[in-house]
């Protein structure tokens, strides 16, 4: 799952997910050199994350960043502007930290296909609603008895 594609219209920020990061770094008084060895990242993708270059970063990039400095993935993402509006339970966040990586990927593609699959499912349902709505109006005149000396609607062409 890349970050960017949660919601078009809420792309993060490069440039503030990486003051997020220096900010952080900083504050635990570490080297970017320090925070790539810890996350397992290379320094010169560190260096370009902090500068806010490229158009998105992975999830998985987001966790490992702030498992690293000790924080959430929301809270890193809230800290960059995301509007995060929930978070992961507690429960689900030990089960993660104690998956090797591999499993861990596995969770996170599983995770993604539960989203898109609710996202279709709720697309689905939207233009079910918006295909009954438009066959519901003409038909409602029709969809009851009439009293005495009514007499049906003219069809309109």
């Amino acid at each position: 799952m890349k970050v960017e594609d949660i919601r078009r219209d809420q792309r993060l920020d490069m440039i503030a997910f990486g003051e997020s990061i220096v900010r952080r770094r900083e504050a635990l008084g570490w080297t970017r050199y320090r925070l790539s060895r810890i996350a397992g990242m290379s320094d010169p993708y560190i260096r370009a994350l902090e500068m806010g270059h490229g158009k998105r970063v992975g999830i998985e990039v987001v966790v490992r960043l702030a498992k690293a400095l000790g924080t959430t993935s929301d809270d890193l993402l809230r800290d960059a502007g995301m509007p995060i509006q929930s978070t992961v339970p507690e429960e689900l966040t030990h089960i993660y930290d104690s998956l090797r990586e591999p499993e861990r990927r596995a969770w996170l593609y599983i995770g993604q296909a539960l989203v898109d699959l609710q996202d279709e499912y709720r697309e689905l349902q939207r233009s079910l609603v918006a295909e009954e709505t438009v066959v519901a109006e003409p038909l409602a005149a029709y969809d009851r008895d009439l009293d005495a000396g009514e007499e049906w609607p003219a069809e309109q062409s």
